[in-house]
């Protein structure tokens, strides 16, 4: 693999998405597994959920209309690369969730108390009896349209609950996105037995010139290859430091930003609204699933065209 540095807007996502495209193209082989893990490390307590007014998932809505959307997004775009190269997909969807209320009792009170700083809150409301989602994971099926033959199978993985860096009690002044989050994210594909290619892109927590806690973003990115059968090394791999401009937009966060001050300016095509159709139909389909019935954690739904 090539060290990309025409534009710091060419995203880990969209590195390894096109080599996948390529590389099913030439071989006349349809990606053949997509796996995507969001691992947020949020760790929100009880009596924050109910006392913040713009914590979501003390209203009902989760992960999933948090952010998990975006990447729907990147589900929805490989899904509609195996649709337009080996014709319409029909999608089986089956998901399963844990949500805030299932969070607090799975670390219990004792956890809590051992946090550095006040009190708990006192006066606060019962618990409700239903939040919104803080974990979700799924898992699908893409067969061809009118036949039980699979053409992909596919994960995602949507976490808030996992390994967080907190250890106090009071909230910073600005709580979004800085109360601990320790983030990472994965993506692997394969197109059959040929080739596979996966990124891990996470903090690496480092000591400041104080000694204070700090972190930098790396990116690894490794392929695997039948090399006998296709004449290539059988390994590459790449680690991208926070130096590099690939990285830079490793969490789609300015990639985000500069599409959508593109599309508002006018100044960009990428993201004209009818190329939305296939990730809006899809995340819809998902919300149906994940809302079918807010006391079973279990849903399972078929979608009958990924591009309806």
């Amino acid at each position: 693999m090539r060290r990309n540095d025409a534009s710091p807007l060419q995203a880990v996502y969209e590195l390894i998405g096109r080599y996948a495209r390529h590389a099913s193209r030439k071989l006349g082989t349809p990606v053949t597994y997509i796996g995507i893990e969001h691992h947020a490390g949020v760790w929100n307590t009880e009596e924050e959920i109910l006392c913040r007014e713009d914590h979501p998932y003390r209203y009902g809505y989760g992960m999933l209309c948090h952010s998990g959307y975006h990447y729907i997004d990147v589900l929805s775009g490989m899904l509609a690369h195996n649709e337009d190269n080996f014709g319409g997909l029909a999608i089986e969807l089956d998901i399963h969730r844990a949500t805030a209320a299932d969070q607090v009792r799975q670390i219990g009170p004792d956890a809590v108390r051992r946090l550095r700083g006040e009190a708990p809150i006192p006066g606060l409301s019962p618990t409700p009896t239903f939040w919104g989602e803080t974990d979700l994971v799924s898992a699908g099926a893409a067969r061809r349209s009118g036949s039980r033959e699979t053409v992909c199978l596919f994960r995602l993985d949507l976490l808030q609950t996992s390994v967080s860096l907190r250890n106090w009690r009071q909230l910073p002044i600005n709580v979004y996105n800085k109360n601990g989050r320790h983030t990472l994210e994965a993506i692997r594909l394969n197109i059959g037995p040929f080739a596979a290619i996966e990124a891990r892109v996470f903090q690496r927590m480092h000591s400041d010139r104080d000694g204070g806690p700090r972190s930098a973003k790396e990116a690894h990115i490794m392929l695997w290859r039948n090399g006998g059968f296709l004449g290539r090394s059988a390994l590459r791999e790449r680690v991208y430091s926070a130096r590099d401009t690939l990285v830079e937009n490793a969490d789609l966060g300015a990639s985000r930003k500069r599409l959508f001050n593109d599309w508002l300016g006018g100044r960009s095509g990428k993201s004209a609204l009818e190329s939305h159709t296939r990730t809006i139909s899809l995340f819809a389909r998902y919300l149906a699933a994940l809302t079918t019935d807010p006391a079973d954690s279990t849903a399972s739904l078929t979608i009958d065209d990924v591009s309806a």
